[in-house]
Parts: structure tokens; C-alpha cells; sequence
């Protein structure tokens, strides 16, 4: 089966966390797995949601979270 996620990816929040432990199992089981994350300087702006490893192939950066200053996206 082949699986999307919209999600933070290798993170310090429990969304990462959690979208990551599911990811995990299912790319165990055989599925194939895609990952939609934002972009690393959108994400890095949360003080909370900070990057803390490099991606794996089957992540995509691709869209900008609201900067938590401004709330603007």
C-alpha cells in the first residue's frame, strides 16, 4: 500500500514523534511510505519543533509552517 503523511518529520514534538513511530512500523510491514514535512528553516522557527537528524530519502520538505512571531505563513 502506498501511504502519505502531512506531518513534522525527525523533530523534537510529539507530532513528529508520533507520525514517526507509525511511519516507522509501516515502511517495517512493506509499505511504502512518503512523508510531506516542512521546510527545515520554517520548522526550525519553533523553539519547540526543532530539526534533530537528517532526513530519509523518502521525506519531501515542501511547504512553510506560520512563523510564530508574525503568525503569517
Amino acid at each position: 500500500m502506498k501511504i502519505g503523511f502531512l506531518s513534522r518529520w525527525n523533530a523534537t514534538c510529539g507530532v513528529s514523534m508520533h507520525a514517526e513511530l507509525i511511519g516507522r512500523e509501516l515502511l517495517r510491514k512493506g509499505h511504502e511510505v512518503k512523508v510531506f514535512a516542512p521546510y527545515k528553516e520554517s520548522a526550525n522557527k519553533w523553539w519547540h519543533h526543532r530539526i534533530v537528524k537528517d532526513d530519509e530519502d523518502f521525506v519531501v520538505r515542501c511547504y512553510y509552517e506560520l512563523d510564530p512571531k508574525t503568525m503569517d505563513g
